[in-house]
């Protein structure tokens, strides 16, 4: 079970994040936007990012994006479709391995390839 405890070692808020990594507030969510740094909101008005993702940032290592929303914009954003049920999914593999490309210049080809097939097999599985 979750504790206020529990969330308070592994969480903290986003004025915390922007601390550690000298930046703005504005700036952390972005980057919990664009799924760069995944958040949770456990009450109304409190959203909380993993301590080691921002650790992690601050080392210049960047976490696999999993926030599937912040995909799905980059799917739709880059084609005329308004669902990703609408996407083949050889486009939508290639939209996903280009997503990740982005973001973990330091991951080879095989863990890009497995990443991009796996999230593009959820959110087309989500859709039909």
């Amino acid at each position: 079970m979750t504790t206020l405890t529990n969330l308070a070692a592994e969480y903290v808020s986003l004025s915390e994040a922007a601390r550690i990594l000298g930046v703005s507030r504005q700036h952390i969510r972005t980057l919990t936007v664009d799924g760069k740094i995944e958040a949770i909101r456990p009450w109304p008005h409190t959203t909380l990012v993993r301590r080691s993702d921002v650790e992690a940032w601050k080392r210049g290592e960047r976490p696999a994006p999993t926030h599937k929303t912040a995909v799905r914009g980059y799917l739709l954003g880059r084609t005329e479709a308004s669902s990703v049920a609408e996407i083949s999914p050889e486009l939508a593999f290639d939209l996903c391995y280009a997503f990740i490309t982005d973001r973990r210049e330091t991951w080879d080809q095989e863990d890009r390839t497995a990443w991009a097939t796996g999230m593009a097999e959820q959110l087309l599985g989500e859709q039909r």
